[in-house]
């Protein structure tokens, strides 16, 4: 990135931080620690309620369920939409866990149940927990490891230490910094200014993506050019989508209600509001305000799969094919004992021409390469694009399957912010990564 994105980076993160030092003078109890003193009007519980429930490996999740299926999915995944309002207007779970006057899920479990529960309980989150920031974090550090280009390993006094591992460790320090600055008032605090901040980044990236892209003459086009029953714009027509289907929704409603106020995440904020009231209203107006965050979100996804698959975009797509396949092959397979595969792939990509010890993995694995005239031709435009993360995959399958598969994992998830970071100009980089941060 250039120097100017980063210091838009740092100049909103800095000013978070700050505040949320400034907050440790408002502490004064255990209530203000643990519900920030249960003084929240609904528009702070909106906004940093609305922040605190989105996270980066959330939208890491997003932007690879979009790319794949476009607003198909889209359009049956707003049925969450009246559920959710509906839920949040009859104040389910809200007025009954208020009435126990319980500060945190724990001592409501104890009430309700038995000690003996909560300290069940309290071990099953703890296990649950460490489970979960050993994927959360990662999926969020290596997103900024692609997206920034930041180098895989750093020396430091002499000792090497791998990027992915001292990323993670800031993630985790400013986390538990945050908290232990001022407990829930601090979380909520500065979750509140992140998203005032990003408000006006939304629209900056918005009327980036409407200036570079055509609707009608590249997006469109782009996202008609699929095979029958997987249709990115029609949403009777997603028979044969895999990954995000109906039943995906499905799950993801159903989750919506059986977990409903039971995430961990953001257990702070279901006894911060001034009254049961103000936490409805709260939840009300967060509904809203997530539609236009997701539906920026839903944008940037959809640029992306046009700026990968239409030809007037096709050698910055080429180029970031290219940069993704040589970063994650070494990100995956960074051992001397995978140097061979590494090299003959990056080979391939520097020269386009498959070397003897390539074509002998690739027939190892049964794979077939297109020839001159199939990838002149316009049925095999598709095949084309992907050649390169298929090939690659079945080169390092030769060697090691799992970390093939892990290879693929990674090709999937950091395919489209490599690909928003080439089309977004000097300083909406900085804007989009600020962004990203503050998830």
């Amino acid at each position: 990135m250039h120097w100017i994105d980063w210091l838009i980076v740092a100049v909103p993160l800095l000013v978070v931080i700050i505040i949320g030092y400034r907050t440790q003078k408002y502490v004064h109890g255990v209530s203000d620690f643990l519900a920030a003193g249960r003084v929240a009007g609904r528009y702070v519980v909106a906004v940093s309620n609305g922040e605190a429930a989105m996270g980066l490996i959330s939208l890491v999740a997003l932007f690879e369920m979009y790319y794949k299926c476009g607003f198909a999915i889209s359009f049956w995944s707003q049925i969450s939409i009246p559920i959710s309002i509906f839920l949040a207007l009859s104040g389910y779970c809200i007025y009954r866990f208020r009435e126990t006057r319980s500060m945190t899920i724990g001592q409501f479990f104890e009430i309700r149940y038995s000690k003996s529960f909560r300290i069940f309980a309290a071990i099953l989150q703890a296990i649950s927990g460490i489970v979960n920031y050993a994927i959360f974090p990662a999926v969020g550090a290596r997103f900024l490891i692609y997206f920034c280009d930041l180098p895989l390993s750093v020396n430091i006094g002499g000792w090497i230490f791998p990027m992915f591992a001292l990323v993670m460790l800031c993630f985790l320090s400013l986390a538990v910094l945050i908290v232990w600055f001022g407990g829930q008032i601090t979380i909520m605090v500065t979750d509140c200014v992140q998203g005032i901040l990003s408000y006006p980044m939304y629209v900056i990236v918005v009327i980036c993506i409407l200036i570079t892209f055509s609707w009608s003459s590249e997006m469109a086009p782009t996202l008609l050019d699929r095979s029958a029953g997987t249709s990115m714009l029609n949403p009777y027509d997603i028979a044969k989508l895999r990954d995000f289907n109906l039943f995906y929704v499905f799950v993801g409603i159903f989750s919506s209600i059986i977990n409903r106020m039971s995430w961990s995440g953001t257990q702070g904020y279901n006894a911060a509001a001034a009254t049961p009231h103000e936490q409805k209203m709260g939840g009300v107006l967060g509904t809203w305000r997530s539609g236009f965050s997701i539906m920026m979100y839903i944008m940037l996804a959809i640029a992306a799969y046009t700026y990968l698959n239409n030809a007037h975009f096709a050698k910055g797509a080429q180029r970031v094919r290219s940069d993704l396949a040589i970063k994650a092959m070494a990100d995956v397979a960074g051992e001397k004992k995978h140097s061979a595969v590494r090299s003959e792939i990056k080979e391939y990509i520097s020269t386009e021409k498959v070397s003897s010890a390539l074509k002998s993995r690739l027939k190892k694995e049964n794979f077939k390469l297109l020839t001159p005239a199939q990838e002149a031709s316009p049925d095999y435009a598709k095949e084309k694009r992907t050649q390169l993360r298929r090939m690659t995959q079945a080169a390092l399958r030769s060697e090691d399957k799992s970390k093939a598969q892990i290879y693929g994992t990674i090709f999937g998830q950091m395919l489209v912010p490599l690909s928003i970071k080439e089309m977004l100009p000097i300083g909406v980089t900085g804007v989009f990564c600020a962004i990203m941060i503050f998830l």
